[in-house]
């Protein structure tokens, strides 16, 4: 019922990130890599948040392409752990090639 709070165990409540936030998802605008890091996918965060830590998917054309984990965030060359909607971020992926990437991909998380 609309004027009871939601419960935690609630699917639209139910998060994978960081206390507060939202899933969300980025386009890919441009991929590459940082050595010793990985590879880093950076566009704008089109809704909800990605935080660091979270588990996402690389999708295209709806497709899934591969799942890996946001090990970093940076916007406008700091660091952060969560990129708002809105925002141009660069996510550095674990477990992702280069290769597997191509712009216009979408992050969902």
């Amino acid at each position: 019922m609309f004027w009871r709070r939601r419960k935690s165990t609630d699917p639209a409540t139910s998060t994978t990130g960081p206390a507060g936030f939202t899933a969300g998802s980025l386009t890919v605008e441009s991929v590459f890599t940082i050595t010793g890091r990985g590879t880093v996918v950076a566009g704008t965060v089109d809704s909800g948040s990605l935080a660091e830590g979270q588990h996402v998917t690389l999708l295209r054309s709806g497709q899934v392409v591969v799942a890996s984990r946001i090990t970093g965030v940076e916007m406008f060359r700091q660091r952060g752990t969560v990129a708002e909607a809105g925002a141009q971020a660069g996510l550095l992926l674990e477990g992702v090639d280069r290769t597997m990437v191509e712009p216009g991909d979408v992050v969902v998380g």
